[in-house]
C-alpha cells in the first residue's frame, strides 16, 4: 500500500524499479528491488500503473491515471473486489 500511497500523493511520479525502491520509501521501510518489481508487475496487471520501455531498453513505471482514490482502489483489488 505504500506504493499506492506514494502515487496518490505524487500522481506524476515516474521512475525505474531501482529508483522506486531507493527514493519512494523511507529508508527504514524500503523494500528490496525484487519486492518492488513484484508489486509493480501486480499494479500494471491490475491497471493501476503503466510500464514504458525506453530506447535503451530500460523500463520505467508511472501511475496509469492521475485521478481518484488509488489507495482505496488498490485495497479493494487486494481483497478480491474488482473495481477500477
Amino acid at each position: 500500500m505504500s506504493l499506492a500511497r506514494y502515487l496518490q500523493d505524487h500522481p506524476r511520479a515516474c521512475d525505474r524499479a531501482q529508483g522506486i525502491s531507493l527514493w519512494w520509501f523511507p529508508p527504514t521501510d524500503a523494500p528490496s528491488e525484487i519486492d518492488v518489481l513484484n508489486a509493480l508487475d501486480w499494479m500494471v496487471e491490475h491497471g493501476f500503473m503503466k510500464r514504458a520501455l525506453a530506447g535503451d531498453g530500460r523500463v520505467s513505471y508511472a501511475r496509469a491515471d492521475g485521478e481518484g482514490d488509488l489507495v482505496g482502489r488498490v485495497g479493494l483489488a487486494l481483497n478480491g473486489v474488482v473495481r477500477r
